[in-house]
C-alpha cells in the first residue's frame, strides 16, 4: 500500500513539473499549452479519487459518501483524459462528436452512484462492480483508439516516421491499464499514464526540432543529416521560388509568406507519400523521394497542376523550377547529386524565363 501511495504522489509530483515546463515551452501553441494543463489536472484529479478510494474502502461506514464521490470522478472523468489530450494536438476532421459518447458514459456513472449499476458501495463502505462496469472499460478503449488516430494524424501532419516510439508508448499505456484490468491489485494505471505523458512530451519536442516554423516541412539541420547519412537509392529533386525577391518587393513579405506555404502544401500533396519534403532556404526546397523513384516526373507534374489551378484565382503566385537527379549508392555521395540537382534546377529557371 505504501508504494502504492508514494506511485501516486510521485506521479502526481510529475505532472505538476510538466504544467511548469509546458507553459514556458514557446515551440507550443497556446491549444496544445491548455491540452497539457487541462488533461493533466485531470489525471492528478482522476489518480488522487482512485488513491483516496482504496485509502477509505472498506474503513469506516462514515466514509461511505466520500468513497462513492471519489468512484464517480474516477470512473466518469478517466475516458475525457485521453480526448482532450489528443484534440490539443491533432483534431480530426469531425469536431466535438467524440464528446458525446464520454458524457453519455458519465451520465451512466451518474445514476450508477443512485441506482448501482456499473459500480456501488455496500453499507460496510465496501467498493463493488457491477454488472455493467464493462462499460468504463469500453469508455476506455473508445478514448484510447481516439488518442492513436488522432496522434496518428499529428505525426503524418509533419512527415515523422518514427511510428515505433508512438507505438511503444502507447503499448506502454495500453499494458499498465490491462494489468490493473486483470488483477486489480497491481494498481499501475496512473503511473504509466503519467509516463506515456511524458514521453510523448519528450517525442513532441523532439520533432519540432525537426520542423520548419513558417512550412511546417522539415528543416535544414534535419536535411543536412540525411545527406551526410543517407546510404540507399533515393530520388532528389531541388525547388527554387521564381522570382521571389521581386514578389517580396512588390507584394510584401507576409503575402511571400503565403507564397511558400502554398508551394509547401503543394509539395507534401505530390510528393509526400513517396518521399520527405525539406525546406533548405528562404525560397529553395528539396525533396528525397525513397518511394516510386522512377515516377518522379508524374510527381513533378502533378506538382505543377496543383500550382497552376491555385494561380487561376491568385494570378500572383510565382512559378516553381525544379531539377531532378537519382543518387545511386556505389561509389557516389549524396552531396554530389545533389549539385546535378541544383545545376538542373537552374537549367529549367532559365527555361521558365
Amino acid at each position: 500500500m505504501k508504494i502504492y501511495v508514494a506511485s501516486i504522489i510521485v506521479s502526481s509530483l510529475a505532472m505538476i513539473v510538466l504544467i511548469c515546463l509546458s507553459r514556458k515551452n514557446y515551440l507550443m501553441s497556446e491549444r496544445e499549452k491548455r491540452a497539457i494543463l487541462v488533461s493533466s489536472v485531470l489525471l492528478v484529479t482522476c489518480a488522487c479519487s482512485e488513491c483516496i478510494g482504496v485509502l477509505i474502502d472498506g474503513v469506516s461506514p462514515a466514509w461511505r459518501i466520500p468513497h462513492i464521490l471519489v468512484k464517480f470522478i474516477e470512473l466518469s472523468v478517466t475516458p475525457f483524459i485521453p480526448v482532450v489530450f489528443a484534440n490539443g494536438f491533432a483534431t480530426l476532421r469531425t469536431r466535438r462528436w467524440e464528446i458525446f459518447p464520454l458524457v453519455l458514459h458519465a451520465c451512466v456513472q451518474l445514476v450508477s452512484v443512485f441506482t448501482g449499476i456499473t459500480f456501488f458501495v455496500d453499507a460496510e463502505n465496501f467498493y463493488h462492480h457491477s454488472t455493467l462496469y464493462f462499460l468504463y472499460y469500453v469508455a476506455i478503449a473508445f478514448s484510447i483508439v481516439y488518442l492513436l488516430v488522432s496522434v496518428a494524424v499529428f505525426s503524418k501532419r509533419f512527415q515523422n516516421r518514427n511510428k515505433t516510439a508512438l507505438i511503444l508508448n502507447m503499448v506502454l499505456v495500453i499494458a499498465g491499464i490491462v494489468c490493473q484490468a486483470i488483477d486489480g491489485s497491481i494498481r499501475v494505471v496512473w503511473m504509466t499514464v503519467c509516463f506515456g505523458t511524458i514521453m510523448f512530451y519528450i517525442y513532441y519536442n523532439n520533432l519540432f526540432l525537426q520542423i520548419d516554423e513558417l512550412t511546417e516541412l522539415l528543416n535544414r539541420a534535419t536535411f543536412e543529416y540525411r545527406v551526410k547519412t543517407e546510404q540507399k537509392r533515393v530520388g532528389v529533386l531541388f525547388f527554387d521560388v521564381n522570382e521571389f525577391k521581386s514578389i517580396n518587393d512588390r507584394y510584401g513579405h507576409p503575402f511571400g509568406d503565403d507564397c511558400l506555404k502554398t508551394v509547401s502544401w503543394a509539395l507534401r500533396a505530390a510528393y509526400g507519400k513517396s518521399g520527405l519534403c525539406y525546406r533548405i532556404g528562404g525560397d529553395e526546397f528539396c525533396v528525397i523521394l525513397d518511394k516510386r523513384i522512377e515516377q518522379a516526373d508524374e510527381m513533378t507534374a502533378e506538382f505543377k497542376r496543383r500550382l497552376a489551378e491555385i494561380r487561376t484565382s491568385e494570378n500572383r503566385l510565382p512559378t516553381v523550377a525544379v531539377g531532378t537527379e537519382i543518387f545511386e549508392p556505389d561509389g557516389n555521395r549524396l552531396s554530389d547529386v545533389i549539385v546535378v540537382a541544383d545545376e538542373k534546377m537552374y537549367f529549367d529557371k532559365r527555361a521558365e524565363k
